[in-house]
Formats: structure tokens, sequence, C-alpha cells
């Protein structure tokens, strides 16, 4: 395995840029080859910034490719570079805008949180979850409102069910860190979803600093919770 591994980088770097991003894209080769790939690319992004900015916005360049070349802008650190993954949010293919997304939490360019927040609408759900992980990045106290509208949203249950991304919602609220979410997680703990009530109770205890489950049943922490809530 190793060694197949060494003749595969070895392959793509002597061919140059277009190769390592072929195979940094490609899905057959394991997670951790593909990574060390993915930090070449990161290292040489000055040499060929002008081509990753090309694969980025090019509609008919392999999406998997497409992905890499914006998570790599990503990573650079490159504030110049946010504008274009703004515009990228915009996309009509969800894979990309879940690349610029993720982009944004790592560049974190001043006066994204806007953007980010029209993708908790997002007609794809794996966007809005992407969009609540980025805003737990930003902690921007704006996010609150669009998030606890979010949760409620009736186009996160499907077919009378709460959707996965709800919780992401929920973390995200937990992950901003501030107090003025307490309304939207003291209703949290009243969800119907067991895991949308787990993740409050972890969004809390991330707010707070402390939790009240030694001692107590599942019920009788959540209630615990509600108290303390209805105190402040």
């Amino acid at each position: 395995m190793i060694a197949g591994f060494l003749i595969a980088v070895g392959v793509a770097w002597g061919g140059g840029f277009a190769e390592t991003l072929t195979e940094a894209a490609n899905a057959d080769l394991p997670d951790a080859e593909r990574m060390v790939l993915f930090e070449s690319l990161v290292a040489e992004y000055p040499g060929n910034k002008e081509s990753l900015v090309a694969i980025a916005q090019q509609d008919d360049a392999p999406p998997r490719e497409r992905w890499v070349a914006i998570r790599v802008l990503g990573q650079t650190g490159s504030r110049n570079i946010s504008p274009l993954i703004l515009s990228l949010c915009s996309d009509s293919r969800p894979t990309i805008r879940v690349a610029a997304l993720s982009a944004i939490g790592d560049l974190k360019p001043n006066n994204a949180t806007e953007q980010v927040v029209k993708a908790l609408k997002d007609p794809a759900l794996v966007v809005r979850g992407t969009a609540a992980d980025t805003l737990a990045i930003l902690k921007d106290i704006t996010a609150i409102a669009p998030l606890e509208q979010a949760l409620a949203d009736p186009s996160n249950y499907y077919r009378g069910q709460s959707v996965w991304a709800r919780s992401r919602f929920v973390l995200a609220l937990g992950a901003i860190g501030s107090r003025n979410a307490f309304p939207a997680l003291q209703q949290a703990l009243s969800d119907e979803d067991p895991q949308v009530v787990e993740s409050t109770l972890t969004a809390l205890r991330q707010i707070v600093g402390y939790d009240f489950a030694e001692g107590r049943t599942p019920e009788e922490h959540i209630a615990a919770w509600q108290r303390w809530l209805a105190a402040q």
C-alpha cells in the first residue's frame, strides 16, 4: 500500500499541477493519500493561483476537481480570494456551494455572515447543514436569529420528521457562544427530535461552561436546564 501511494504521489507531482489536482480529486484513493496531495496543492498555491481560480469558476470542469480547487483556495488564507469564494455560494451545483461555504469557514472573511445565512434556506439540505457549520466558525451573533428561524422552518422537516441539519443549527448556536441564544435553546430542549435535544444540551454546556447532568436522569437533566434558563 505504501509503495503504491508513493508511486501515485510521485506521478502526480512529476506531472505537475493538473495531475496533482486530478489525483487529489480521485475518490478511489484513500483519504490519507488524497490529503497529502491536497496539502501539496496548498503549499504550491502561489505558483498555481491563476489555474486554481480558473478551475474553481469553470462550470464544465469535473465537479470533484472544482471542489478541491475551492477548498485549496480557502486553505491558503488569502483574503483577496474571498469575493470569488462568496460568489460561488450561488453556484448551480450543491457540491460547489458546500465547498464555497467550507472555504469561507477557512478564510473567515469580514462581512461573510450575510451570505452564509442565505444558505440556511438553500434547496439542498447538505448546503443548509454546511452553512450552520460555517456560522459556528464565524461566531457572529447576528446569525442567532436566522439559526433560530431555520430550526423552526417547515422545510427542515421531511414528512413531519425532523431532519439532521436541525441539530447542526443548534450546535452552531452553542459555538457562537452568546446568551442571546438562550430563548432558542430553551425551546429546543422540548423538541420532539432526541438528537436536537442532545445537541441543545451540548450547546448550553458550551455557552455556560458547566452542566447539571451529575446525579440526574436524562429527564431531570433537561428539567434542570429548563429551570435555570427560566431564571435568566
